[in-house]
């Protein structure tokens, strides 16, 4: 695990920014009550995942560092909302690939805890109960994941929303994130940023490097 100075450090050559930028938006996201202070000395507290993927979605964020925490508070905390499982489907006349939907839709239920009906792999790619933990989880155990590709992490406003999607084996995972009865707002421009899974194995070598 990382101490805050690594993570300093690897996040600037991730970002190609200065560590002067990312220990403002930390010390900013720490001040507003997204990371525990870290304490001074030989003793340096290691970062959690969930710390790299706050600082992650600060520095990709559309705010200045005034309201990096607000920001970051409001995308890390959106909630799990459904998901839909689709499977690998080759034409043997073709032999071109489809997917289709595979099973019911997925709940947060279903996804956290498990439902005979639903197919989501949670012992492999447990996910939590909003979108910052669920991320989270996903970078902390990224290099030990077997049979996954086409990662990807896709956030946009307004309504602010999120997507995780993977497949894994022969099967296409679409997981959604946020109020979907959010009131779009007219006084603010469209935005919208994403990860793909080469980007978040960089963030996840921080944890194990």
């Amino acid at each position: 695990m990382a101490t805050r100075g690594e993570m300093i450090t690897r996040l600037a050559g991730i970002f190609q920014t200065l560590e002067g930028t990312v220990d403002v938006l930390d010390r900013a996201l720490a001040d507003g009550g997204l990371r525990a202070r870290s304490p001074r000395g030989r003793a340096l507290a290691a970062m959690s995942a969930l710390d790299v993927v706050h600082v992650t979605f600060a520095l990709t964020g559309r705010r200045y560092v005034r309201n990096a925490a607000a920001e970051v508070r409001e995308i890390t905390g959106m909630p799990l909302r459904r998901g839909e499982c689709q499977l690998r489907v080759v034409d043997p006349e073709t032999e071109g690939v489809n997917y289709e939907k595979h099973g019911a839709s997925l709940t947060p239920e279903g996804i956290l805890h498990g439902h005979f009906l639903q197919n989501y792999p949670r012992d492999q790619i447990p996910l939590g109960d909003t979108f910052g933990e669920s991320l989270a989880h996903i970078v902390d155990q990224l290099p030990d994941i077997r049979d996954l590709s086409g990662l990807r992490v896709i956030v946009r406003w307004d309504p602010l929303v999120a997507e995780i999607g993977f497949r894994l084996e022969d099967k296409l995972y679409r997981i959604e994130f946020g109020d979907v009865d959010s009131p779009e707002n007219p006084d603010l421009p469209f935005f919208t940023f994403g990860y793909r899974e080469p980007f978040l194995r960089k963030i996840a070598g921080i944890l194990r490097d």
